[in-house]
C-alpha cells in the first residue's frame, strides 16, 4: 500500500458497525492515513452478510451473486482494494427459473440471444417485446458507469462524461429507470413470460434493476463466492486488520458523545467511553437516530424518507440440509415455484416460492448432502407478538417449516424425506442479530421514473457524524454497501484536507 501523506497528529476515527459498510469505511479510513477502531457488537464481523452452520450443513443469509466478481463491472476494483477478490466465483448462465403450477418453466438466461430464442419458441406472439428485453441487456452490457468517485466530489464535467459512458443506449434511460418491472411485463401478452418476469425481481423496482443483473451475469461480473458470505466478510476484517484498523468485537455502542453541536467521541455498553475526532455509523440509521443520537438531533430529509418512501419487505429464510442430490434442473441462480393458488402457512399467505441450491460448492455441506434456501416475504409486525414466548415463536418456526417443505415438493419431487435439517430465521432473527429495526435486509424502494435520489450522509447542525450503509444507499446489496463506505471516506477526506487514498493489496 502506498503511503498516505502523514496526518498531525492522526485523526481519530470510530466506526460503528462491521457490516460490508463499516468494513469498507474502516478499510479507507486507514489507506488514508486516519487512526480507525471499529466497534461491533456480535463476535464476528459480516452483519448482514454472513453464514451459520447446523449440523454440519453452512447455511447463508447472504449472497445470491456478488456484482463486481469480475473485471468487466467497476465494481471489480473496489472488492479488490477491501480484500475481497481474488477468491474463487462461480457463475452461472441463468438468473431465474420460474416453474408454473402445470409444470412449464421460464428461464431468463443472461445472455441476450439464448433469453430471445428461449422467449420467442414459447410465446412467439411477444417476439417485439422480447427484442425489446434483449436489447436494452446488449445495452446495460456496454454501459460503464463511475463507482470511484462520491457525487459531492463530482465536478459538473465528472458528471457529464459519467452520463455519457453510462448510458451509450439513450433507451435504458427512458425504459430503465422509466418503467418499472411491473409496467414492463404488463405489455407481454403471455401468461407465462408475464409471469416470470414479474416474479424475476421485486416488481416495484425500476426494471433497470433487472437488466443490471442480467447484464453483469453475461459479463461474467456476477459469480457466486465458494465458501459462503461469512468468507467475504472475514476477507474484509482481515484486510482491515493487516491495514492496522483496530476491530473490537462485543462492544456495542450506546451512544454517540456530542459536546457543543460536535462529535466527541463514543460511549458503549456498559459505561466505557472512548474518544474519537468524527465516528462513521455504518449502523441502521434507525438506531442511530433514535438510539445513538437520543432523538436529539432531528434530521428531516431522514425523516421525510421514513414517512414517505416504502421499503423493500422483510423475510423468513428457510434453510434445509437436505440428503442425496437434487431432481436435474436448470443451474439458475435462484428458482421460483408459482402456486395455483395461495396457501396460508404460519400466518403467511404463499403463491409463490423462491429458492437456491448450493450443489456447486460441497464445502457447505457433508459429502452426497446439499442445502436448499428458501426465501419468503414476511415482516417484523407479522412476528412481533410472538417475540416474549420463545416457546410459540420455535412452534411458528417449525410451522412455516413444515409447510414450506411440504410445498417445495411440487417442484422437487420427493424432497420431505430427504430433509435433514431444517432453520427458520425471521424478520426478528434480523433485529436480534444485526438490530437492524423492523427485521430489514433491504430499504427504501427506489420511485419509479427516476434514478434513486442521494441519502444525504450527514446530520444538520451535527459536526464531526457521517453516515454510511444501506439506508443511505438504497435499496442496498453489497455493492451499494461498499460504495457506501469508500464515498463517505472520500467526504471525511475533503472535509479534513487529506487526500483520499485506495490501494489493491499485494
Amino acid at each position: 500500500m502506498r503511503a498516505a501523506r502523514p496526518l498531525e497528529p492522526p485523526r481519530r476515527i470510530g466506526v460503528i458497525g462491521a457490516g460490508v459498510a463499516g468494513l469498507a469505511a474502516a478499510a479507507y479510513a486507514r489507506m488514508s492515513g486516519f487512526e480507525v477502531d471499529l466497534y461491533e457488537g456480535h463476535t464476528i464481523p459480516g452483519g448482514l452478510c454472513t453464514s451459520w452452520r447446523i449440523d454440519g450443513f453452512l447455511f447463508d443469509g447472504c449472497i445470491e451473486f456478488l456484482v463486481g466478481s469480475g473485471p468487466a463491472s467497476p465494481f471489480h476494483r473496489l472488492w479488490q482494494e477491501v480484500g475481497v477478490v481474488p477468491r474463487p466465483f462461480v457463475d452461472r448462465d441463468a438468473y431465474c427459473e420460474t416453474i408454473t403450477p402445470d409444470g412449464a418453466r421460464v428461464v431468463l438466461w443472461a445472455d441476450p440471444a439464448r433469453l430471445q430464442a428461449h422467449f420467442d419458441a414459447l410465446a412467439p406472439e411477444d417476439a417485439r417485446q422480447t427484442a425489446e428485453l434483449c436489447a436494452l441487456v446488449a445495452a446495460m452490457r456496454r454501459a460503464r458507469y463511475r463507482v470511484d468517485l462520491a457525487p459531492e466530489l463530482m465536478t459538473w464535467r465528472d458528471k457529464v462524461a459519467a452520463l455519457r459512458q453510462m448510458w451509450p443506449d439513450r433507451t435504458l434511460w427512458s425504459r430503465g429507470f422509466g418503467l418499472t418491472v411491473r409496467e414492463f411485463a404488463g405489455r407481454f401478452r403471455s401468461p407465462l413470460l408475464r409471469g416470470a418476469l414479474l416474479h424475476s425481481v421485486p416488481p416495484e423496482l425500476s426494471l433497470l434493476s433487472l437488466l443490471t443483473v442480467l447484464a453483469d451475469m453475461a459479463n461474467g461480473a456476477a459469480g457466486l463466492p465458494l465458501g459462503g458470505s461469512m468468507q467475504v466478510a472475514l476477507s474484509m476484517a482481515r484486510r482491515c486488520e493487516a491495514l492496522g484498523a483496530r476491530l473490537h468485537y462485543r462492544s456495542p455502542v450506546a451512544r454517540v458523545c456530542v459536546e457543543g453541536g460536535a462529535v466527541t467521541g463514543l460511549e458503549l455498553e456498559g459505561g466505557r467511553r472512548v474518544e474519537a475526532d468524527a465516528v462513521i455509523a455504518a449502523c441502521d440509521l434507525r438506531a442511530t437516530l433514535d438510539r445513538l443520537l437520543g432523538g436529539e438531533w432531528p434530521s428531516p430529509r431522514h425523516e421525510e424518507l421514513f414517512a414517505r418512501q416504502p421499503c423493500v419487505p422483510s423475510v423468513c429464510i428457510v434453510s434445509l440440509g437436505v440428503r442425496g442430490p437434487l431432481p436435474p434442473g436448470t443451474d439458475a441462480v435462484v428458482h421460483r415455484l408459482l402456486l395455483e393458488r395461495p396457501e396460508r402457512v404460519a400466518g403467511h399467505d404463499i403463491d409463490w416460492l423462491a429458492w437456491k441450491t448450493v450443489e456447486h460448492d460441497p464445502r457447505l455441506a457433508p459429502p452426497g448432502k446439499t442445502v436448499v434456501s428458501v426465501t419468503l416475504d414476511s415482516s417484523a409486525a407479522r412476528w412481533a407478538p410472538l417475540a416474549g414466548d420463545r416457546a410459540a415463536y420455535d412452534a411458528a418456526r417449525a410451522e412455516l417449516g413444515r409447510g414450506v417443505v411440504a410445498l417445495l415438493e411440487r417442484a422437487l419431487p420427493g424432497l420431505p424425506g430427504q430433509v435433514e435439517t431444517v432453520d427458520v430465521a425471521t424478520p426478528l432473527t434480523v433485529t436480534r442479530y444485526t438490530r437492524n429495526h423492523g427485521g430489514h435486509y433491504m430499504t427504501f424502494m427506489p420511485p419509479p421514473g427516476r434514478p434513486p435520489q442521494p441519502v444525504p450522509r450527514r446530520i444538520p447542525r451535527l459536526a464531526g457524524l457521517y453516515l454510511a450503509g444501506m439506508w443511505i444507499a438504497p435499496p442496498g446489496g453489497l455493492p451499494n454497501a461498499l460504495k457506501s463506505g469508500r464515498e463517505v471516506v472520500q467526504v471525511l477526506c475533503r472535509d479534513e484536507g487529506v487526500p483520499f487514498r485506495a490501494d489493491v493489496p499485494g
